[in-house]
């Protein structure tokens, strides 16, 4: 009996719900989906039509509530579409988002698409910030990204990049073609698009960057279509010269109207002259570049110092030190100086204090009270690069392009100064393959060789190596800068014995300073200043602080720019005797 109780009371509550369910279905369920099916249909329809009107109202009067994602999302997959019509009209979708957002939260395509939504209203920054936090959010919980969150993050980074017309240099050729393939392309992104790849910013860096692989092939296909136009003729000249068509370059260049009033076109042809014919050759080029009436044509000052920096990097070595002192003679007119510039002398070959600046910054000395005498802008070398002809970017590759094609009589001159350049980009190991480069093509080694080799291995920290380097430099070439620069690699160790080193080191360069038939590395009391600096450094280290505190004094005496060697004095004052009467023995 009781059996038959429950089993009636199963029976009556199956009827109960399938009753239930019949009438959700035909109450609600089926209503909303049939409502859900007609919208999509008179919306469908009105799309077709772009009766853009029409979809707004549609969109305006659907449910506020979603049985399911795919629902909402259907919704939002039309409102899209009223977005990127003519009408661009972006509330009914963010306004569908929303809704969608409030009734799924935390899902990830529809947090994905509202930041899409904020991006093609105009928002362009809400849109990154959104969806950066977003996929930080995600994978900080472990959930990680889901496949459309990733291709929408994509397009949002995307559009937002390309948004900012100062951002064009960015970008090159393959880049903006590969984007046109990755994302879900409208016609107003395919415009922007194609906007940018005929940009000549773009173009220019897309030349630059097969320059930069060695793939001339395609920039001559470039070259040689009519959108090449855009470039200007002495970057279409210099492009073909660093592929090796100099003719062409010739034919450029030479078509120029005025090419004495163009500060590029006399170097480079100048160049063309040094690969063909050799420095000889340049010379006469460079020259006509300087003389009185060419140097009126030229705007005064900046444009009438290029040419003697040009002559310092690639003429011999012999003619460097004036061609500098020239073109630092504008150079002080155009920033108006007060304190005097380093000089550059052949013993130093080109590099000079470089390497004192960069192991001073990288390696050196750890209280770095004051920087101000090794302030950048106040060496040659940096003087130098900033003047220089080309821009940086553009250096290196036109270095590398005369290293590959130079004959032996220059190749040697090249080296110098792309390994002069290498250091300065801090690419040490590159800096050293090309030192290895230059000895197989010449089969032989060179004292300046070694010297550069050991220079490079200090600043990358290997500095027995460098000492081992320095060791194999010719005596006869054993100069100020070899012996100063020697003391340095010795003192970076910190040591008591390689302090000693350091010491003995300084004291040989010191004897170099003034002596006849040998130029100074710097200005006689500022050569003298940044010496004494250094044993001021090396006695201190060795518990000599007498001769520490005599040798700080006179290195501040000779130079009052030489804030570290008065700040080392004070200190050392704090400390013992006062020797500030004190005059060298």
């Amino acid at each position: 009996m009781k059996k038959a109780g429950v089993f009636l009371l199963l029976l009556l509550l199956t009827a109960a719900l399938a009753v239930g369910g019949w009438w959700f279905y035909q109450g609600i369920l089926d209503p909303l989906l049939r409502q859900s099916s007609d919208s999509f249909s008179a919306l469908d329809t009105a799309i077709a039509e772009k009766n853009w009107s029409e979809v707004k109202a549609l969109l305006t009067h659907i449910p506020h509530t979603f049985s399911s994602v795919k629902q909402g999302l259907s919704f939002v997959k039309r409102a899209l579409a009223l977005g990127r019509s003519p009408e661009k009209d972006w509330n009914p979708y963010l306004k569908i988002i929303g809704d969608l957002k409030s009734t799924f939260p935390g899902n990830q395509e529809v947090l994905a698409l509202e930041s899409y939504g904020f991006l093609r209203s105009g928002n362009k920054k809400l849109a990154q910030d959104n969806s950066k936090s977003l996929e930080a959010y995600f994978n900080n919980s472990g959930e990680g990204l889901d496949p459309v969150f990733k291709s929408l993050k994509s397009e949002i980074d995307f559009r937002y990049e390309i948004s900012y017309e100062e951002n064009t240099e960015d970008w090159d050729f393959r880049r903006l073609e590969s984007a046109l393939n990755s994302v879900n392309v409208d016609p107003e992104l395919y415009a922007q698009v194609q906007s940018l790849i005929s940009h000549p910013g773009v173009l220019q860096n897309t030349l630059l960057s097969f320059l930069r692989e060695g793939n001339y092939t395609r920039v001559l296909s470039y070259l040689d279509r009519g959108s090449s136009e855009i470039l200007t003729p002495d970057m279409k000249a210099l492009v073909y010269f660093d592929v090796g068509e100099w003719e062409k370059a010739l034919k450029v260049l030479n078509s120029l109207e005025d090419p004495e009033a163009n500060p590029m076109v006399y170097p480079l042809l100048a160049d063309i002259q040094l690969l063909l014919s050799g420095p000889e050759a340049a010379s006469v080029i460079y020259m006509k570049m300087i003389t009185p009436e060419d140097t009126q044509v030229l705007k005064p000052y900046q444009k009438s110092a290029l040419p003697y920096l040009n002559m310092a990097t690639f003429l011999e070595l012999q003619q460097s030190e004036y061609s500098v002192t020239q073109a630092l003679k504008y150079l002080r007119q155009i920033d108006n100086r007060k304190t005097p510039l380093d000089e550059m002398t052949p013993e130093t070959k080109i590099l000079k204090d470089l390497f004192l600046l960069e192991l001073e910054y990288l390696k050196g000395d750890k209280e770095k009270v004051h920087d101000s005498l090794f302030d950048p802008e106040s060496s040659t070398d940096k003087e130098v690069l900033r003047y220089r002809l080309f821009p940086d970017y553009l250096s290196l590759p036109r270095l590398f392009t005369l290293f590959r094609q130079s004959s032996s009589g220059v190749l040697d001159r090249v080296t110098e100064f792309l390994v002069w350049q290498l250091i300065l980009a801090q690419n040490y190991t590159q800096a050293l393959d090309v030192l290895d480069q230059w000895e197989n093509r010449v089969q032989q080694k060179s004292w300046w060789t070694h010297y550069y080799r050991s220079i490079v291995l200090a600043l990358q920290g290997n500095y027995s190596l460098a000492i081992e380097s320095f060791s194999l430099v010719d005596p006869k070439w054993q100069d100020f800068s070899y012996y100063f620069n020697k003391g340095l690699v010795y003192f970076t160790q910190n040591t008591k014995e390689t302090t000693a080193l350091a010491l003995q080191s300084w004291e040989l360069a010191r004897s170099y300073l003034g002596g006849t038939g040998t130029a100074s590395h710097l200005s006689n009391d500022r050569a003298f200043s940044r010496l004494y600096y250094f044993l001021a450094k090396t006695q201190e280290n060795l518990g000599q602080k007498t001769w520490a505190q005599k040798y700080s004094f006179l290195a501040w005496q000779l130079d009052n720019e030489n804030f570290q060697a008065y700040f080392l004095n004070q200190r050392l004052k704090d400390t013992g005797e006062n020797l500030n009467d004190t005059t060298e023995e």
